[in-house]
């Protein structure tokens, strides 16, 4: 059986932390018995030499307990290190199984429907559905290369963002507009969009991209359809502006709130998912957030999810 990293180190570090012990008994045992020696061959020098005796042990322990600090926190450090490197490696993984099905799926759509068109003759209402289904899954094709480009921009800081006085509200009801184009229609009314007329310094781009990617989480995890509506709202208060989205769907846990915003993190596991999507969406979000200057936080209520940007 192979013993992973981290287990090595728990071992060894252990190992190191009882040797240290072990030699500081030895070597304060050796001058203890030193100081004894001394004191068999000159009985008047007792005290002095117990006063010695006394500064040895302190000194011998005093440095023992330091070099054992220092050698837990080097392995406290190294543990962590192997543990963040095990944890990005596994949502690696995950990154390649979910790009790999969502590569996958939409071309395979996209070939069966051209084959489709080739191979038989069809009546013009048929032929236009299978090129509007064809069309939808060129389009999730390059949303998703979109994605990981911008998230590869991101990594190397190549994004300038360009602020300017403008209307929040018309950045927002461009980003309702592209939800109508890119949902279907029954699932309009299932966002409640409210705004006020906000004159703020934002980048647009960023703004839409960062809204755009909640309310795609939003939709795509929470499912609406079975739990209820997904909220879009913006106001002003105290000389701060907010965007919320909020659905009401299922639950993040508390301890994954930070986690869901790590490059490729996706809660579950992608063998048993049903979900679409690769964990670079949030990433995006947070990472804009940041370079925008805008906090972000997550928290739930009895039912359903809450992102609130603070501008």
């Amino acid at each position: 059986m192979r013993i992973k990293p981290h287990v090595w180190i728990i071992i060894i570090g252990s190992y190191i932390l009882l040797q240290f012990l072990w030699w500081a008994d030895l070597i304060n045992s050796l001058y203890q018995e030193n100081i004894g020696l001394k004191i068999l061959l000159n009985p008047d020098l007792q005290t002095v030499l117990e006063e010695e005796a006394s500064s040895k042990t302190l000194m011998v322990y005093s440095e023992t307990a330091v070099f054992a600090i220092l050698s837990i926190l080097g392995f406290y450090f190294l543990y962590r290190s192997n543990k963040r490197e095990r944890e990005y490696i596994e949502r690696q993984n995950n990154f390649f199984l979910s790009i790999t099905h969502e590569l996958k799926t939409p071309l395979s759509g996209i070939k069966l429907r051209l084959q489709t068109l080739l191979s038989r003759k069809l009546e013009a209402e048929k032929q236009t559905q299978l090129i509007k289904q064809t069309l939808e899954n060129n389009n999730r094709l390059e949303e998703l290369i979109e994605a990981i480009l911008y998230t590869k921009s991101l990594d190397n800081k190549d994004i300038n963002l360009n602020k300017s006085q403008s209307n929040l509200s018309q950045t927002l009801d461009q980003i309702i507009e592209r939800f109508k184009r890119t949902y279907p229609a029954e699932k309009h009314h299932l966002l409640n969009y409210q705004s006020q007329t906000i004159a703020i310094a934002h980048d647009s781009t960023a703004i839409s991209l960062i809204v755009n990617n909640l309310l795609d989480n939003a939709f795509k995890y929470s499912k609406p359809e079975e739990n209820g509506e997904v909220t879009l709202r913006a106001w002003s208060e105290h000389k701060a502006t907010f965007i919320q989205i909020e659905d009401q769907g299922n639950i993040i846990p508390k301890e994954e709130r930070q986690k869901i915003f790590q490059k490729f993190y996706r809660i579950g596991s992608e063998k048993t998912r049903t979900s679409k999507g690769t964990g670079l969406g949030l990433y995006i979000v947070k990472t804009l957030c940041k370079l925008h200057g805008i906090k972000i936080k997550v928290h739930n209520k009895e039912k359903g999810n809450v992102f609130t940007l603070q501008l």
